[in-house]
C-alpha cells in the first residue's frame, strides 16, 4: 500500500510539469492572438503532459504487477527492482512504451 502512495506526488509533479512545458512550447508554435489559440494550447499541454507521466509510470506499474502476481516471492517492491534489473527487464518496459 505504501509503495503506491509513495509514487503519487511525484507522479502529478511531473504531470504539472509536462502541462506546464506544453503551454510553453504550444504559445511558441503558435503566435496568433485569437481565442482558439488558448483550446488549441491547453489541448496540446494535456496531450504533452502525458508523456513524461508515462515514462515514469511504466516501471512503477510493472513493479507494481511483479508484485501483485508473484505470491510470497518477493518481500517488497526493493527486491522487485533488484530482480528485474537482474533480468533486464526493467528497462524493457520503458523502452516497450515508445
Amino acid at each position: 500500500m505504501a509503495t503506491p502512495l509513495a509514487f503519487v506526488t511525484p507522479m502529478y509533479a511531473v504531470s504539472f510539469w509536462g502541462f506546464g512545458a506544453g503551454k510553453d512550447i504550444g504559445n511558441a508554435l503558435l503566435s496568433n492572438k485569437d481565442r482558439t489559440k488558448d483550446a488549441a494550447v491547453a489541448v496540446f499541454a494535456g496531450g504533452f503532459s502525458a508523456l513524461p507521466c508515462t515514462v515514469l509510470m511504466t516501471p512503477i506499474e510493472r513493479i507494481k504487477v511483479v508484485l501483485q502476481t508473484s505470491g510470497d516471492k518477493y518481500k517488497g517492491p526493493i527486491e522487485v527492482i533488484k530482480a528485474l534489473f537482474r533480468e533486464g527487464k526493467l528497462h524493457s518496459a520503458v523502452i516497450h512504451v515508445f
